[in-house]
Formats: C-alpha cells, structure tokens, sequence
C-alpha cells in the first residue's frame, strides 16, 4: 500500500507506506514506513522512521522512531528517543530512555534504563535501575539494582547500590550493598555492606577504598578507616 496521507488493512501481509500513518487492525508481516505506524496485533517485522511505533502484541523484528511502544514481548530492537516494552525483552533498546515492564535478556543503552524484573545482559547509560536479580552489568554514573546480583558487576562513577547480596564485583566512588556480599568491593570514597544489619549476612572478599564498612568480615579491608564489628580476616588502614 503506498498513501500520500495514510493506509488502512485488517491483516499486512507485505508493506504500508505512508506520509501520515499507517495502521493494520490484526498481524502484521513486513514493513511499515511513515510518521505513526501502529498494529492492533503481533508484528514480525519492522516499524520505521515513525514519530510512534506501536505494536499491540508479541513484535519480531524492530522498531525505528521518536516513540517505540511494544505492548508484549520483544524478540529484536528498539531504537528511538523513548523505547517501552510491556513485556520481556529479547534482544535491544537503544535510546534516551528504556522501560521493559519484565525481564531484559539483552542489553539496553540509553541515558536511563529500567528493567521491571531480572536484567540478563547490560544496562549502560547515566542512570541504571534492575528490579529483581542482576545476572549481567551495569555501567553508569549511578547503578541500582533492587535484588541480588550474581557473578558478575556494577561500575559506577557517584555510586551501586544493591539490595539483597553481592556475587561479583562493585566499583564506584560509594559501594553500598545491602546484605551479604562475596567478591570485592572498590570504593574510592566508601565500601557499606550489610547496611541493614541481617542477621547471618557476611562479607567475604575484599573491601578497598577510605571508608569500608561490615556487620561481620571475612577477608581483607584496605583503607584510611575500616571498621568491621566481627572481623576475620586482615584490616590494613589508618585506623582499624
């Protein structure tokens, strides 16, 4: 179909391009071009060059505007100014700012980046924030991650922050996680963990920075002021 104002299909089973809009009513299999671009249905292709992209159900492929609005899973991309994904995310958004309301198993690159669940992959951009367990990075000027973060990192220049445990790593100018921590924690200003005191919790690792802090430490704390109240391990500072 191609318009000088818009097109109109129950079903695309091909290409739609249009200056003004171009809506299919159910599925859409091929190509959308024009300013708002919207499917009432799944999408297995692509949306392109739209001030808004929207697809109501499942999107395989990608979608390329200003807004980009999947309204289900995402298996492939999105790239414009603000990227949504009701859904899980399979692939990329790229972006000022990202939203998947579930998982991220991909990565997503972006002033700020939100993932409503676990994020498998990377989050880079200014202002980085995971809900559930980080199984992946993230690199920013702030990283906050609300649950545990397994196996790998968070690199941060103001500050991570973790809310359960810490397997991995967390460099930044202020490191503060919330329970136990194993692995190592870089913090130019200050190392907390276990801030809220949880019974059980430990650190065990390395804390390295001019204030590092533990309930109970296991390991090596390198600093100007290291405190730990139970300490197992070797402190090496000013004042210990």
């Amino acid at each position: 179909q191609l318009a000088s104002l818009g097109n109109f299909t129950q079903r695309l089973n091909g290409i739609q391009i249009g200056i003004l809009y171009n809506f299919s009513n159910r599925k859409m299999r091929g190509l959308q071009l024009g300013l708002f671009n919207v499917v009432d249905g799944a999408v297995t292709g692509l949306q392109l060059l739209g001030i808004m992209n929207y697809s109501r159900l499942d999107l395989i492929g990608a979608q390329l505007g200003i807004f980009n609005f999947a309204s289900d899973e995402l298996n492939g991309a999105q790239i414009g100014v603000i990227n949504y994904t009701e859904d899980d995310l399979v692939g990329g958004q790229i972006g000022f700012g990202n939203l998947t309301e579930d998982s991220v198993k991909g990565f997503q690159i972006g002033a700020i980046n939100l993932s409503g669940e676990d994020t498998n992959g990377l989050q880079l951009g200014i202002f980085n924030y995971n809900k559930w367990d980080l199984d992946g990075i993230q690199i920013g000027m702030a990283n906050i991650n609300n649950d545990d973060m397994n196996g790998f990192f968070q690199l941060g220049v103001l500050f991570n922050y973790n809310e359960d445990n810490v397997n991995g790593f967390q460099f930044s100018l202020l490191n503060i996680n919330g329970k136990t921590t194993y692995g190592l924690q870089v913090g130019m200003i200050a190392n907390i963990s276990n801030k809220r005191k949880v019974s059980g919790a430990e650190t065990v690792g390395v804390q390295i920075g001019l204030l590092s802090y533990a309930s109970r430490m296991a390991g090596v704390q390198i600093g100007l002021n290291n405190y730990a109240y139970n300490m197992s391990g070797v402190p090496i500072g000013l004042i210990n």
